[in-house]
């Protein structure tokens, strides 16, 4: 009897994917453990055309990345997602079940935003959204969706497009068993991956997301009482649902910015550096960064310049193994800042023309106009004139561009002026 090689390495895979696949959703992602699953991955992917593939195997793979994204994203793999996932996406658009290829799209979506590509990103959402599959994928599902979307509008200013979005992600009814699931519960995340319902948030998840962000739209808006209101409700959500020493390091660390435009720095680091602990300990490797970043920038205005510094530079090298030119331009920002307190005036400015250069790259509008009124200021007490003339145009095509209305440019402008 003749014995089918192709169909028995296909088995191999099947078998060694659900392997892997148990060790990821147990929790025990280690380096070995990644690497071991993403050469899996690389491998099947590679596999000739003109092998039949089997329905089995390929929703094995699918499951498996769909488990291995929990863990490489947050580490900066995002080149190797941005090479693979496309990949993954064609097997998963050939499966019954439009989960598969909702879920991989959303990962390769998120992943491609994270790295400034907010157009391309948000051609894979809205397509998603335009599918006649969606409907059909579970509230989980269209509510993270719905959220991550909102996230890439805002980062590129469409904020309409975001207000729309996120309230409708808002008015998603919540299934009766949410209220009993932890997100980062092993067993929970094999359920529901087992069961097809993909590694996306929780609905009341994406709902306290979802109002973190319109926090940020009403916080880069000068609209400090309201973004404190949508940041107290997703804390609300957060801890209700039993998340204070995990999750929740979301609200904190949008609390601890809003408080540190409002000069309450005592208040700002309490909640700024419980979210470092909590970042670093979930070994979010972007995550970590921006903590840092924003504890560095509370320590700044607080007059704390030595504990400032190791926080950017930390920043700075896992926002530059990332490619994350946001939380580069970020970090440049603040290292302006710290440069201006020790009285080194051209040096801060060396460090806000390079985050000029690079939030015009990104863009994120919202960092682009802190950017540019921490030059505007700069250029103007070293009597550069001309400079400061074009940086106060880009200044004013930047308010017009976010459609700041006069009362919240200058609301932010205030704040910003340090």
């Amino acid at each position: 009897m003749e014995v089918d090689w192709a169909q028995r390495q296909l088995a191999s895979y099947a078998f060694d994917g659900q392997q892997i696949f148990q060790r990821l959703v147990k929790g025990e992602a280690n380096q070995v453990v990644v690497e071991r699953a993403l050469d899996l991955l690389r491998t099947y992917l590679s596999i000739p055309a003109y092998v039949q593939s089997l329905q089995l195997v390929d929703e094995t793979m699918v499951r498996l990345a769909w488990a291995l994204h929990i863990d490489v994203h947050p580490r900066g793999y995002w080149d190797e997602i941005c090479l693979l996932w496309p990949h993954i996406q064609l097997v998963a658009k050939r499966l019954p079940d439009p989960a598969h290829y909702a879920e991989v799209t959303r990962h390769l979506a998120i992943t491609k935003n994270d790295r400034g590509e907010g157009e391309a990103a948000q051609q894979l959402y809205e397509d998603l959204l335009a599918s006649p599959h969606f409907e059909q994928i579970t509230l989980d599902q269209q509510a993270d969706i719905l959220h991550q979307l909102g996230v890439c509008y805002i980062d590129q200013g469409k904020y309409v497009c975001a207000q729309q979005v996120l309230t409708r992600c808002l008015t998603l009814a919540e299934p009766p068993s949410d209220a009993s699931n932890i997100r980062d519960s092993a067993a929970d995340l094999q359920c529901r991956i087992s069961h097809a319902r993909c590694a996306a948030a929780l609905v009341w998840e994406s709902k306290a997301y979802a109002h973190n962000q319109l926090g940020n739209m009403a916080l880069s808006h000068g609209d400090f009482a309201t973004a404190r209101r949508h940041y107290t409700e997703s804390l609300r959500l957060f801890t209700g649902h039993g998340e204070a020493h995990n999750l929740a390091c979301v609200a904190y660390q949008a609390l601890g910015r809003l408080l540190v435009i409002q000069a309450k720095y005592a208040e700002a680091t309490s909640l700024l550096e419980k979210n470092l602990i909590i970042r670093r300990r979930r070994s979010e490797k972007k995550g970590s960064a921006y903590a840092a970043a924003y504890l560095a920038d509370a320590y700044l205005r607080a007059g704390r310049l030595t504990a400032a510094e190791p926080l950017l530079n930390e920043a700075l090298a896992a926002c530059g193994d990332l490619h994350d030119r946001r939380g580069i331009t970020l970090c440049h920002l603040y290292f302006g800042y710290l440069e201006q307190a020790r009285g080194h005036r051209q040096a801060a400015l060396d460090q806000w023309q390079q985050a000029k250069e690079l939030a015009v790259a990104v863009p994120v509008l919202s960092v682009e106009l802190q950017v540019l009124t921490a030059l505007w200021v700069g250029l103007l007490r070293a009597g550069r004139l001309h400079e400061w003339w074009f940086t106060m145009i880009h200044l004013y095509r930047n308010i017009r561009q976010q459609e700041l209305g006069t009362l919240a440019a200058w609301r932010l402008l205030k704040q910003y002026l340090r």
